[in-house]
Protein backbone atom coordinates (compact mmCIF):
# COMPACT_ATOMS: atom_id res chain seq x y z
CA UNK A 1 0.00 0.00 0.00
CA UNK A 2 1.58 3.45 -1.26
CA UNK A 3 -0.30 4.98 1.74
CA UNK A 4 1.32 7.88 3.79
CA UNK A 5 2.91 6.88 7.22
CA UNK A 6 3.86 3.45 6.63
CA UNK A 7 6.75 3.40 5.00
CA UNK A 8 5.63 2.15 1.84
CA UNK A 9 7.96 4.81 0.25
CA UNK A 10 10.72 2.45 1.27
CA UNK A 11 10.14 -0.42 -0.67
CA UNK A 12 12.03 -0.94 -3.88
CA UNK A 13 11.82 -3.66 -6.43
CA UNK A 14 15.31 -5.64 -6.97
CA UNK A 15 16.67 -5.13 -10.60
CA UNK A 16 16.95 -8.09 -12.94
CA UNK A 17 20.07 -9.95 -12.05
CA UNK A 18 20.09 -9.18 -8.48
CA UNK A 19 17.96 -11.64 -6.03
CA UNK A 20 19.17 -10.38 -2.23
CA UNK A 21 19.69 -7.49 -0.70
CA UNK A 22 22.14 -7.19 2.34
CA UNK A 23 20.66 -4.03 4.47
CA UNK A 24 21.77 -2.46 8.06
CA UNK A 25 19.42 -1.52 10.28
CA UNK A 26 19.58 -0.14 13.76
CA UNK A 27 16.31 -1.48 15.65
CA UNK A 28 15.54 -0.12 19.06
CA UNK A 29 12.57 -1.92 20.94
CA UNK A 30 11.84 0.11 23.75
CA UNK A 31 10.28 -1.33 26.52
CA UNK A 32 9.18 2.06 28.06
CA UNK A 33 7.27 3.48 24.52
CA UNK A 34 3.38 3.83 24.41
CA UNK A 35 3.85 1.91 20.86
CA UNK A 36 5.84 -0.82 21.91
CA UNK A 37 2.17 -3.13 20.79
CA UNK A 38 2.20 -1.93 17.97
CA UNK A 39 6.06 -2.57 17.13
CA UNK A 40 5.72 -6.06 18.25
CA UNK A 41 2.56 -7.47 17.07
CA UNK A 42 3.33 -10.36 14.75
CA UNK A 43 -0.20 -9.18 12.78
CA UNK A 44 0.91 -5.19 12.28
CA UNK A 45 1.05 -5.17 8.42
CA UNK A 46 3.48 -1.83 7.99
CA UNK A 47 7.29 -2.72 7.56
CA UNK A 48 8.13 0.03 10.09
CA UNK A 49 6.73 2.64 12.23
CA UNK A 50 7.90 6.01 14.79
CA UNK A 51 8.54 5.09 18.31
CA UNK A 52 8.55 7.90 20.72
CA UNK A 53 11.28 5.95 23.43
CA UNK A 54 10.72 7.97 27.15
CA UNK A 55 14.25 8.43 27.89
CA UNK A 56 15.50 10.04 24.59
CA UNK A 57 14.77 13.52 23.17
CA UNK A 58 13.43 12.33 19.87
CA UNK A 59 11.02 10.06 18.04
CA UNK A 60 12.99 6.81 16.22
CA UNK A 61 11.96 5.10 12.78
CA UNK A 62 12.11 1.53 13.75
CA UNK A 63 11.17 -2.06 11.61
CA UNK A 64 8.42 -3.92 12.78
CA UNK A 65 8.54 -7.38 14.43
CA UNK A 66 7.09 -8.45 10.86
CA UNK A 67 9.78 -6.68 8.88
CA UNK A 68 12.10 -8.28 10.84
CA UNK A 69 10.83 -11.73 10.44
CA UNK A 70 10.97 -11.42 6.74
CA UNK A 71 15.12 -11.48 6.48
CA UNK A 72 16.44 -14.64 6.31
CA UNK A 73 19.27 -14.09 9.11
CA UNK A 74 18.83 -11.65 12.15
CA UNK A 75 22.54 -10.43 13.98
CA UNK A 76 21.90 -8.77 17.32
CA UNK A 77 24.95 -6.75 18.62
CA UNK A 78 25.21 -6.66 22.35
CA UNK A 79 27.79 -4.08 23.89
CA UNK A 80 28.40 -3.12 27.21
CA UNK A 81 27.37 -4.98 30.93
CA UNK A 82 23.67 -3.61 30.95
CA UNK A 83 22.61 -4.95 27.77
CA UNK A 84 24.66 -8.15 28.54
CA UNK A 85 22.13 -8.67 31.67
CA UNK A 86 19.28 -7.93 29.37
CA UNK A 87 19.98 -10.32 27.12
CA UNK A 88 20.93 -12.65 30.23
CA UNK A 89 17.33 -11.97 31.39
CA UNK A 90 15.59 -12.22 27.91
CA UNK A 91 16.88 -15.47 26.87
CA UNK A 92 14.34 -17.04 29.34
CA UNK A 93 10.84 -16.73 27.58
CA UNK A 94 8.57 -14.89 30.18
CA UNK A 95 5.36 -13.17 29.80
CA UNK A 96 4.95 -10.14 29.00
CA UNK A 97 6.75 -9.89 25.91
CA UNK A 98 6.48 -5.99 25.93
CA UNK A 99 8.91 -6.09 29.62
CA UNK A 100 11.54 -7.15 27.73
CA UNK A 101 11.08 -6.94 23.83
CA UNK A 102 13.92 -8.36 22.49
CA UNK A 103 12.42 -11.79 23.64
CA UNK A 104 10.34 -11.06 20.48
CA UNK A 105 13.03 -11.85 18.21
CA UNK A 106 15.21 -14.41 21.04
CA UNK A 107 12.45 -16.98 21.12
CA UNK A 108 10.58 -17.29 17.69
CA UNK A 109 11.54 -19.99 15.49
CA UNK A 110 11.42 -18.45 11.91
CA UNK A 111 14.76 -16.55 11.59
CA UNK A 112 17.96 -18.15 12.81
CA UNK A 113 19.28 -15.32 15.18
CA UNK A 114 23.75 -14.86 15.61
CA UNK A 115 24.75 -13.11 18.67
CA UNK A 116 27.61 -11.01 18.62
CA UNK A 117 29.66 -9.57 21.53
CA UNK A 118 31.56 -6.28 21.32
Amino acid sequence: TGGKGNGAHLYRRLLPGHNQVFARFYVKFDPDCAQIHALIDPLNPRFCAVSEPTKAPHKRLTLTLPALLKSRLLALLITGENKKTVYREARQFAEPIEALPIRALLHQHRVPVHIFRA
